[in-house]
């Protein structure tokens, strides 16, 4: 494990608790989570699920397309906070200003808690956090391999200069968890004269997980290989710009 690090210009722009029961609770119970949040989360939106679906009849490609209610989304006031109620799951995201996951994690897990005795304690078949960051350099010619130790380049010999690109890529961090790991030119509009780019980081379990005990050892070892993994991918430069 590499040594924490706390930056005082946190670039994670999201971060994401996520969990997936083996269970399918009713929308109309999902809606009614909104009285255990309080007035706090008064903004509720429906969260979709859109399946497509290509068939072929008479020799011909028909396209269908079924758009499905899979949950609801509770906003905060400050619209930092966003609370995932899903037929078959729950997630918590806390977006800018990020402080600190000793800071942050500790109410995602009281949620979590309320969501629990609301709908049944279902084992879960998915557990994840997720980290998005966003890397502001302020220069719009980037060499991408000064800022980040694994980037996307072009062979020797044709144009350098990269308009476009993705980077994704997935790891096994240990038996049944993995990381996706991506980077990309973030589609924010540039402000003055910087380039924006997503590390994208989403660390997850896929053994069941007794979700009825205390998940504080899955989730701490989910959030260290995070921070393990974007400590590998930055460069000093990039400590630099957020130190």
């Amino acid at each position: 494990m590499t040594q924490k690090r706390l930056y005082s210009n946190n670039p994670i722009a999201e971060a994401l608790l996520d969990v997936q029961f083996d269970s399918n609770t009713a929308l109309d119970q999902l809606k009614g989570f909104s009285k255990k949040l309080g007035s706090e989360f008064a903004t509720i939106n429906e969260r979709h699920l859109v399946q497509t679906t290509f068939q072929l009849t008479e020799g011909k490609p028909i396209q269908a397309q079924n758009i499905s209610i899979e949950g609801y989304d509770f906003w905060n006031n400050q619209k930092t906070e966003v609370i995932q109620a899903r037929k078959n799951g729950f997630a918590f995201s806390r977006l800018k200003p990020y402080e600190s996951w000793e800071k942050h994690y500790p109410e995602a897990v009281n949620y979590l808690k309320e969501y629990q005795k609301s709908f049944g304690e279902n084992p879960a078949k998915r557990v994840a956090v997720r980290f998005i960051n966003l890397i502001k350099i302020p220069n719009t010619k980037v060499e991408l391999n000064n800022y980040f130790n694994c980037a996307p380049d072009t062979p020797k010999g044709i144009a350098s200069d990269l308009t476009s690109f993705l980077y994704r890529v997935v790891i096994a961090c240990e038996p049944s968890i993995n990381a996706n790991i991506t980077i990309a030119p973030s589609n924010q509009v540039a402000i003055g004269s910087t380039a924006d780019f997503l590390l994208d980081i989403d660390v997850y379990a896929t053994y069941p997980v007794p979700i009825s005990g205390d998940l504080s050892n899955v989730f701490d070892k989910l959030h260290g290989y995070a921070e393990n993994i974007f400590e590998a991918y930055v460069t000093d430069l990039t400590r630099e710009l957020i130190k």
